[in-house]
């Protein structure tokens, strides 16, 4: 049975507030290398994704959704949900063009790379429509939300022992990677002679196939929790 409420405290909301502290969703860093049908040798493409990351205005850590499927509890009566599958929501990335439009750019390359919409012959762009596989598109998309003292602020627990709970002490500071992650469209910009103080900014949709816990180490851009297969 719980405990009587004793009214609001004041006093330990305070200290739980202080103690455990409050994250704010400006402080962030996102690692994605282009896959190798973009161009480049992979030391380009590296140097690009650091250029990248300080580019990207924002980003949505994914969504979980689970499936559920009304069952009746005796049979006949009143139903009940129970879990059939699971859903990840999609992401989108916002980021803040440079003068060449060289982002737009490289989008765009990306996903007319997977499926051929364009194509080139002689000068002239003849496309053949012809879909890329899987594995030559998709890359790793690191998300790494970081705290006032500049650590991640995604904390893990290892393996729990026999014994019992791991102490606070022992949680490991996170990035999330979403796995096989591709871009699946890019939003129209609207160009506007009176919007002369309005930064052009490539908006793009991204789909992935699940996402993990990856232990983080550095906050330096390394690439580490990258996929360059």
């Amino acid at each position: 049975m719980p405990a009587a409420s004793h009214g609001f405290d004041i006093t330990k909301f305070k200290t739980q507030i202080s103690n455990r502290g409050t994250i704010q969703t400006n402080k962030f860093i996102v690692e994605m290398i282009p896959p190798a049908i973009t161009g480049g040798s992979l030391e380009a493409r590296v140097d690009e994704s650091l250029k990248l990351s300080f580019r990207i205005e924002s980003i949505k850590l994914p969504g979980i959704v689970l499936q559920t499927e009304n069952n009746y509890r005796y049979g006949i009566g009143p139903t009940q949900k129970f879990p059939t599958n699971v859903l990840f929501t999609d992401t989108t990335i916002s980021i803040i063009e440079d003068r060449n439009m060289g982002y737009w750019t490289l989008f765009n390359n990306w996903i007319s790379n997977i499926y051929n919409f364009t194509g080139k012959s002689h000068g002239r762009s003849i496309p053949n429509y012809q879909l890329q596989y899987k594995k030559n598109y998709v890359t790793d998309i690191a998300i790494s939300p970081f705290n006032n003292e500049g650590t991640t602020g995604i904390t893990r627990q290892p393996d729990l022992p026999k014994s019992g709970s791991v102490p606070e002490t022992a949680l490991r500071g996170s990035s999330i990677i979403l796995r096989d992650a591709y871009p699946t469209s890019i939003n129209d910009v609207g160009l506007n002679w009176d919007q002369n103080n309005n930064l052009f900014k490539t908006i793009v949709n991204f789909t992935f196939k699940d996402w993990y816990f990856s232990d983080f180490e550095s906050a330096e851009l390394t690439g580490q929790f990258l996929n360059l297969d």
